[in-house]
């Protein structure tokens, strides 16, 4: 912005606003506070002035009743019933006496009084309503309230005022709101009175009360607001001053309205400090009812001292993004713009493009005067990023690899190798080879530099191992009742040596060490491994085969078996190579198939306890053996097979009446024998010792024949069995 005039800077514009007011009261008469009975309202002075009355002497009898001005009849608000003495007084017609609004009606008594109030000042006030509260009774227009009204030369009746109703107030009346208009000769009068007259005749006749009357309002219902023109935007030359005392500028605005000369108002009030620049100025006019109307103009203050501005110094930068200091800017007074104006697109905090770019700040203060300055700032090339293309890598026995580096765009680029021994076949190049490569770490660093700027760099690292040692280990190992044993390999000069268990159960002290404890084996052959290895190159390795016995150990739990079944399966520990297994029965009625591995089939077994074994036997380390116990047990009800015939010739075949699992089922079980005449050869309880055919086993043989036998079980429901047995020899 240059070559901005002061005018240049005025608003031409005005600004109008109305306000609408409802009626507002400008005069109320209460008559004060205070019961002040006997108060004569002729000459009462209240806070609008003095009350008169008029009453001709013509027109009065000797007893005619008279205006008061007190609470012996209280002003008790619109809708409520009449009542003596309070603290509101009242205009009222009394007699003689102050009795509130109670009038006297007979002999001598005729009224004809005018209360009338203190002049009423209606100045700006147009549309005037006159409102009051009062009661009012009497006797038609014969005793009667009158209300009048004088425009400051003449007289004239505004109203016969109805009467008003008692409701539920009798006798005392209720009270009741009347509002009546004024003449428009009421507009803009400062010379309004108001008066109440009361007449009444001598007849007799009448009813209380007779006329109360409280609350007088005058109030303006105008609601034309006036009018008002501002003058033209003014503008005042301060000088080098930056304060400004407001003036009076209503003196130029023209207002009128309706009613009278409104009042006018100046916001910011003259006399108050206003600075330098533009400033809205209101002017207000308000009428006497309180309308409003309003204008606008603009006042511009200035001063003719300008800005200093001071702009940071030239930068010089490598980094593209430049923050700065804004401007200083010095200023006489307050309240200035600071606006960048080189429209190059950039600012603080930007990153700015290579080379020199012009920095131009304007500063503007509140009257106008204008300041400016400028400064560059300057951005050097950076370096290229540098950047290695090659990825790191390791190597087995190799002595030669290819770097690549980006090409630079900017600066220039060079390798260096900052750990091993390898040599470069051009630094310069972004792609060059590197030999005789060390074992070990090999370090490239891939830098770019510039003349101004400093340098860039990238690093990568090339890993390069030789071939590890031959691993070597020991003999073959048996170990009969140790938990662990001690193993030993070589010890690599090249690379490092580690243990490990093929079976993936077996632990070492150390699984680094070439000589170590092994321990936790699983029972049989154990493959140990021995590995050296060095980083990508391949490993070599050497296998320990080590056996440890393991106790022969039975899976399956005791247990209990039906004597008539499937047969079922029981579960041993695996048979190691080179281990013998056995399955044996230590009772007799065991019948096994499949004994020499580790899962057998039982086909049968004896009523009781029936006790198994099963063992492994390594020819070194001998035999181990574990045992189960089988019980055997009558399913289904007991139905034996039993003998019909023996033949006691001790061949061993026969020679007892064996009756299958009694003893060891029904151990109670009493067993007897009788010849065919019924007499005793044999008796037992239980049946340990089976019959052998002779009387009562005590070896006399018993004559070829047939016998009987009677089996009481002595089970839960006393089961018993029967049947003939015969002897032959």
């Amino acid at each position: 912005m240059r070559g901005i005039s002061k005018a240049g800077i005025l608003l031409c514009f005005f600004f109008f606003s109305t306000g609408y007011l409802s009626a507002q009261v400008f005069w109320t008469e209460t008559f004060g506070t205070g019961c002040n009975a006997g108060t004569l309202a002729n000459g009462f002075v209240s806070a609008n002035g003095t009350w008169t009355i008029d009453a001709p002497v013509a027109n009065n009898d000797v007893d005619a009743n008279r205006w008061y001005i007190s609470a012996t009849e209280n002003g008790e608000g619109v809708g409520n019933c009449g009542a003596a003495c309070g603290t509101n007084p009242t205009l009222h017609i009394g007699g003689l006496t102050d009795n509130g609004a109670d009038y006297s009606k007979g002999a001598q008594t005729s009224t004809d009084a005018k209360a009338i109030s203190p002049a009423i000042d209606c100045s700006n006030k147009c549309a005037i309503e006159l409102s009051f509260e009062y009661i009012e009774n009497g006797d038609g227009t014969d005793d009667n309230l009158i209300v009048w009204y004088f425009d400051g030369s003449t007289w004239t009746v505004l109203e016969d005022t109805p009467k008003t109703p008692f409701g539920a107030c009798a006798p005392q009346g209720l009270w009741t709101n009347r509002t009546i208009a004024l003449p428009v000769s009421a507009n803009n009068n400062a010379d309004v009175q108001i008066a109440f007259q009361w007449v009444n005749n001598n007849d007799g006749l009448g009813t209380n009360p007779s006329a109360a009357i409280y609350n007088i309002q005058l109030s303006s219902t105008d609601n034309i607001a006036p009018t008002i023109t501002c003058p033209s935007n003014q503008t005042v030359n301060n000088g080098t001053n930056c304060g400004y005392q407001i003036t009076d500028f209503t003196s130029l605005a023209t207002a009128t309205d309706n009613c009278g000369v409104p009042t006018l108002t100046q916001i910011p009030a003259p006399g108050t400090e206003i600075g330098s620049g533009m400033h809205t100025v209101e002017l207000i006019a308000e009428d006497g009812s309180g309308n409003t109307t309003s204008c606008t103009f603009e006042l511009t203050v200035y001063e003719s001292t300008p800005p200093v501005i001071t702009c940071p110094s030239d930068t010089v930068s490598c980094e593209p993004v430049v923050a700065y200091d804004a401007p200083i800017v010095v200023e006489n007074c307050t309240g200035y713009t600071l606006t960048q104006n080189d429209a190059t697109g950039y600012t603080s905090g930007d990153a700015f493009p290579i080379g020199v770019t012009n920095q131009s700040y304007e500063v503007i203060d509140a009257s106008g005067n204008v300041a400016s300055c400028n400064f560059n700032v300057e951005i050097l090339e950076l370096p290229s990023t540098a950047e290695i293309l090659t990825a790191p890598a390791q190597f087995c026995d190799e002595n030669s690899v290819t770097l690549e580096a980006t090409a630079p765009t900017s600066g220039v680029g060079e390798w260096t190798v900052i750990t091993g021994n390898a040599t470069l076949t051009n630094q310069f190049a972004n792609t060059t080879g590197a030999n005789n490569l060390s074992f070990g770490i090999n370090t490239f660093v891939w830098t770019v530099t510039s003349s101004s700027c400093g340098a860039t760099s990238d690093t990568v690292s090339m890993e390069v191992f030789d071939n590890p040692s031959q691993a070597n280990t020991q003999n073959d190992l048996t170990i009969c009742g140790d938990t662990s044993v001690n193993i030993v390999a070589t010890s690599p000069s090249v690379g490092v040596g580690s243990w490990t268990s093929v079976n993936g159960t077996a632990s070492f002290l150390d699984d680094l060490a070439p000589n170590t404890v092994l321990y936790n084996l699983d029972p049989g052959w154990n493959e140990i491994v021995w590995t050296v290895s060095n980083g990508v190159c391949p490993s070599t390795s050497d296998t320990l085969r080590v056996y440890t016995n393991g106790r022969a150990e039975i899976y399956s739990p005791d247990t209990t078996v039906c004597l008539v079944n499937k047969g079922f399966q029981l579960q041993g520990s695996p048979i190691p190579n080179g281990v013998k297994g056995i399955w044996y029965g230590l009772t007799g009625g065991i019948e096994i198939t499949d004994q020499k591995t580790s899962t057998p089939t039982v086909l049968s077994v004896s009523g009781g306890d029936n006790y198994i074994v099963y063992g492994h036997n390594h020819p070194v380390c001998g035999t181990t053996t574990d045992t189960i116990k089988v019980e055997g047990v009558q399913c289904d009800a007991y139905n034996p097979v039993l003998p019909t015939v023996i033949t006691p010739n001790a061949d061993g075949r026969n020679d007892l009446f064996v009756i299958t699992d009694l003893n060891v089922l029904y151990p109670n079980a009493m067993v007897t024998i009788v010849n065919r005449w019924g007499n005793l050869v044999f008796e037992s309880e239980g049946y340990e010792e089976p019959w052998d055919g002779t009387l009562m086993n005590n070896g006399e043989e018993l004559p070829m024949g047939t016998y009987f036998y009677r089996i009481l079980l002595n089970d839960s429901i006393n089961t018993e069995i029967t049947g003939p047995i015969s002897i032959i020899r």
